[in-house]
């Protein structure tokens, strides 16, 4: 929990209130998922192949 706290004020680069630094670090975390999904979107040319990959 103590790390989670650690991570949620001070895990962005900047201090910040645990609620803000929490929404920021789930922001940055749905971006790089829909990151992750675009590249492998990119290198498929097979919706089936790529739901495999994705899922």
């Amino acid at each position: 929990m103590s790390m989670a706290h650690f991570m949620c004020v001070t895990g962005t680069g900047e201090f910040c209130s645990f609620e803000k630094g929490y929404h920021r670090i789930g922001s940055i975390i749905q971006t790089e998922k829909y990151q992750y999904l675009f590249q492998l979107a990119k290198g498929s040319n097979d919706f089936k192949a790529f739901m495999k990959l994705a899922g």
